[in-house]
């Protein structure tokens, strides 16, 4: 899934083609920051990171800082089950008052994808800075572009909101688009060891252009400690074991609010209230053990 172009100039280099981007923040498991990578999640036990159409340039600017700015003019999107496939699982209304897309489609309505185009003026930009200070890697980013998530909007409507929604769920047979609006993100992170535990946190604000999805604060915390002193059995399956935990919260500022457009992105981000955690562990090669 890649095949690009890299040429190294003294304090920089330049990248062209398709790629798949380093991620952007420094968390573990989960990256408010990072609005590029996208995967095929055809097999959820078994995600692919899929490779980007682009231009990046990296730099070492005074101070220790380094510099990524990504241009990327295709808009590539995550890859899902399909309504047939084993992972996909049942579609029904949530006692929220939204539904998903597939929700929707049960209702007789057809929904529509309308991707960005390509190039200009659909085309996505970041930018990010890095350093470290005293033990702590700190970055501040930057996003312009299309968002990850899409919404849905009906052509020709007055309606918005509950309204909206309702006669969505009501209609025969109507079609309805869901697209990518433009968003600007701001973001912001850390990460430091003390020992044996690694802590990290990291922030998203998104601002919508024209009110067409929610304004919204993404956040998330969390833990990595490694044990390498393990007790007598475990010793003989386990060089050391890696735990990690997180908490993300999404903080609403404001919501979506445009004529037309009935359903946000929030049904397809990420940072909900939640607790998240993994396991790893490094087992011993015990045949090439001395």
């Amino acid at each position: 899934t890649e095949l690009f172009y890299t040429r190294e100039f003294p304090g920089l280099d330049l990248t062209v083609g398709k790629r798949i981007p380093a991620a952007i923040g420094l968390s573990t498991l989960y990256r408010p920051a990072d609005r590029l990578s996208v995967s095929d999640l055809n097999d959820p036990s078994a995600p692919k990171n899929l490779g980007l159409w682009g231009a990046e340039a990296s730099a070492k600017l005074v101070g220790g800082i380094s510099l990524r700015a990504l241009w990327l003019p295709v808009f590539t999107s995550s890859k899902f089950p399909g309504p047939r496939s084993r992972w996909a699982g049942r579609s029904s209304a949530s006692g929220s008052g939204e539904v998903d897309f597939n929700y929707v489609q049960s209702q007789g309505v057809t929904v529509v994808d309308n991707y960005p185009k390509r190039f200009f003026p659909d085309s996505r930009a970041l930018l990010r800075l890095k350093t470290t200070k005293s033990g702590w890697d700190i970055f501040v980013s930057g996003f312009y572009g299309p968002a990850p998530s899409g919404v849905l909007r009906e052509d020709n409507t007055t309606l918005s909101g509950a309204a909206a929604l309702q006669a969505l769920v009501n209609a025969g047979s109507r079609t309805f688009i869901k697209e990518h609006p433009t968003v600007w993100h701001g973001g912001a992170g850390f990460s430091t060891t003390i020992k044996k535990l690694e802590l990290h946190g990291e922030t998203l604000y998104q601002r919508s252009n024209e009110r067409k999805d929610d304004d919204f604060i993404s956040t998330v915390g969390g833990f990595t400690y490694t044990f390498e002193e393990l007790p007598g059995p475990l010793k003989l399956a386990f060089e050391t074991v890696t735990v990690t935990g997180e908490y993300a919260a999404e903080t609403l500022l404001r919501d979506q609010d445009r004529s037309g457009y009935i359903q946000s992105s929030r049904r397809g981000r990420g940072g909900k209230p939640h607790r998240t955690g993994d396991m790893d562990d490094l087992r011993d090669d015990l045949a090439g053990r001395e």
